[in-house]
């Protein structure tokens, strides 16, 4: 069985891009550095490397509210960083405290976290 744990991905959107988010309705990004926290409980290689495809190809149905913007034509995915068996929560509340991280849209990638986290989506 494959390993859980946490993971980021390091985005960069080129230009401004409003973006219908599932549940989160729409918004507007501005251009600049992103950092997006997530999780898996097992096989978190092959969720990232979903998310790694949906990125590069532009293609494919949004499930998680980072799929809407690994979907849109202005955002590249730069990098990504495996943290096996972390925290989800405890990596996204310390990628917040990091000076000049705020939060673009309350509650991405957030909406089933029980620790009160604002959002798991960073703008850096």
């Amino acid at each position: 069985m494959s390993e859980g744990g946490a993971y980021v991905l390091r985005l960069v959107l080129r230009k401004p891009a409003r973006l219908m988010i599932g549940a989160l309705g729409e918004h507007e990004l501005k251009p600049g550095r992103y950092l997006y926290v997530g999780s898996a409980r097992r096989g978190i290689e092959s969720r990232v490397e979903r998310h790694r495809r949906l990125a590069s190809t532009k293609a494919g149905t949004a499930h998680w509210h980072i799929d809407y913007l690994l979907l849109h034509r202005h955002c590249k995915l730069i990098g990504i960083v495996i943290l096996p068996g972390a925290q989800e929560c405890r990596v996204s509340r310390l990628i917040g405290m990091r000076n000049g991280a705020t939060v673009p849209v309350p509650g991405f990638g957030s909406t089933d976290c029980r620790s009160g986290c604002r959002a798991h989506l960073y703008f850096d």
